[in-house]
């Protein structure tokens, strides 16, 4: 089929080209392409620039969003007639996900590559703006949908939270709540933040000696115990493993630090004589403790420093407790 064809087949089946005029879409064909891709062909990347809407005219696609310290995760599939890029036409900005071909596909882009949103509407600002108001449109007639949808406090959306954000194994909140509340710390501007983070040093001896079940057992144990010596309100995260982590709101060094000798007595001690043969065994435990502002300017710093610092615990003999400028060449942020 002819480029043109295609593009005139696509654009009146999408709400924000569907009322537009013959002027308009002549205006927009002139400043569009219509893209082939193989199967497993990457349409674009994470950290690309982001300036165009598409619209999947055949075959299909998997957005990918990548995820801190794990694999990527599916969020989307487009199938033809979907869209996705409308946001970042407008705003530009980079590309917070990765679109792959799952078949062979052609796609609509507007605008064209080099073109730009901003530049069409400097050539074309009637049709420029009778696309942002239909786009505006657009997303408030989703949001009027989603409200209507969505109560918070629904059961249903209870237990859509309750299978994001809370770990299978213990019912402690999991590392996508963290990665989503520290940032949330940031925002509260002139507060400080702690983030502790602590791993035995000889798990594995338990889940070599008596099992991997009794490893979970003890995981929950530890989950179900540990509250009892954090302050009134703090709650435990299971981040990966047998990693805990604890968010200390508007608490510096010195009551994070007193906080860690806390836990660290907690592990010494904790009665583990149910789940490891050996009553002579006792759990030690190596805490990485990042703060900000002084090791870090945003959520994603502080989690990487604070996360490091429990094996580096562990290669130093372990029960410690770690700052990243223990490292070594690690300065303040």
């Amino acid at each position: 089929m002819p480029v043109f064809k295609e593009k005139m087949r696509v654009l009146p089946q999408n709400k924000i080209f569907s009322k537009l005029s013959d002027a308009d879409t002549a205006a927009i064909d002139e400043s569009s392409e219509v893209l082939s891709f193989d199967s497993g062909e990457t349409v674009f990347s994470f950290g690309d620039q982001a300036d165009s809407l598409y619209i999947v005219i055949s075959g299909g696609l998997t957005v990918i969003k990548p995820v801190a310290y794990e694999n990527s995760r599916e969020i989307a599939k487009l199938v033809a007639n979907d869209s996705l890029g409308e946001l970042s036409m407008i705003s530009g900005g980079f590309q917070s996900v990765t679109a792959v071909c799952d078949e062979p596909s052609v796609l609509f882009r507007f605008p064209a590559a080099g073109v730009g949103f901003r530049s069409f509407l400097e050539r074309h600002p009637e049709t420029g703006s009778r696309i942002l108001f239909a786009l505006m449109s657009d997303i408030a007639s989703r949001t009027r949908r989603a409200n209507e949808l969505i109560k918070e406090n629904s059961p249903h959306i209870q237990e859509l939270r309750r299978q994001v954000y809370q770990d299978k194994l213990t019912g402690l909140f999991n590392k996508t709540w963290l990665d989503e509340a520290l940032p949330e710390e940031f925002k509260k501007t002139g507060n400080a933040v702690s983030l502790i983070m602590m791993k035995p040093d000889n798990f594995k001896l338990v889940n070599d000696n008596a099992g991997h079940d009794a490893g979970d057992n003890l995981l929950v144990h530890i989950a179900r115990l540990i509250p009892a010596v954090l302050p009134r309100g703090l709650q435990p995260v299971r981040y990966l493993g047998n990693e805990f982590a604890i968010i200390y709101p508007e608490k510096g060094k010195e009551e994070a630090l007193e906080l860690a000798e806390g836990i660290r007595e907690f592990y010494n001690t904790l009665d583990i004589s149910r789940y490891v043969p050996n009553a002579d065994f006792h759990l030690t435990v190596s805490i990485g403790i990042a703060t900000a502002p002084e090791h870090a300017s945003d959520a994603e710093t502080l989690i990487d420093k604070a996360h490091r610092l429990p094996l580096e615990g562990r290669s130093r003999g372990g029960n410690m407790i770690l700052f990243p400028e223990d490292l070594g060449g690690e300065a303040p942020c």
